[in-house]
């Protein structure tokens, strides 16, 4: 009889530790913050409202489990994402303190998304600035305790003329070859004739994704994000 009262004081101490357990886990799922810095498509142009956006979508699929806080911004490139720190070459665009990495870290956030997707290459600042101004925000974040940042790759865009779409189709393979599990590539199903964006998922500017590539994007968000 002590065996069977023993056996099950076991049983009863296990099972308890597991729920504490998978209480404190979801406790802390709920408490996790995400932070997106970003621009026109990450702010949720070319959708018809902010919650058919792929950040609105995903902030929607994960409430009760996720903060999801979009600082991003139409126009932005990778330089206003910058701290005060960085050296910043002439006629350059400055660090915004209101949308960029210092104000993202002051959220706390456990997981950052960087979608700075076709600006710099339109913009003609190039990939090797592009991606310099990348790795210093990464290097920032991962110094301060952000455990996963995420590239996106770039988008197709048709209202550039075809090198600086070439230069798009190369800044998103760079980015699938330099980040690896934490690049997130937008680019695929998108692109149309002569690297363009795709006419069913244009929005009508020849630059931003419609509805249903805001549902697209929003869909590859969520899995890299489980």
């Amino acid at each position: 009889m002590n065996i069977i009262k023993a056996f099950l004081t076991v049983i009863l101490v296990v099972f308890a530790s597991a729920c504490f357990r998978a209480g404190t886990n979801q406790k802390a799922s709920a408490n996790q913050v995400v932070a997106i810095l970003g621009s026109s498509t990450a702010q949720g142009i070319g959708a018809s409202r902010p919650d058919s956006a792929w950040a609105g979508l995903v902030k929607a699929h994960f409430v009760g489990k996720k903060r999801v806080i979009n600082l991003a911004k139409g126009g932005y490139t990778t330089y206003q994402m910058l701290d005060l720190a960085a050296p910043i070459a002439d006629r350059r665009p400055a660090p915004d303190t209101a949308r960029n990495i210092t104000k993202a870290l002051t959220y706390k956030p456990d997981v950052l998304i960087l979608s700075m997707t076709t600006n710099d290459v339109s913009a003609g600042f190039g990939l090797a600035a592009y991606f310099a101004n990348l790795d210093r925000v990464i290097g920032i974040a991962h110094k301060a305790g952000v455990k996963r940042v995420y590239v996106t790759t770039s988008l197709p865009r048709s209202s550039v003329d075809f090198s600086k779409r070439q230069l798009l189709s190369q800044q998103r393979q760079q980015t699938m070859e330099k980040y690896g599990k934490m690049a997130i590539d937008l680019w695929e199903g998108f692109e149309g004739d002569s690297l363009k964006l795709s006419p069913q998922f244009d929005s009508g500017d020849h630059i931003h994704l419609n509805n249903a590539g805001h549902r697209i994007l929003a869909r590859r968000i969520i899995t890299a994000l489980q």
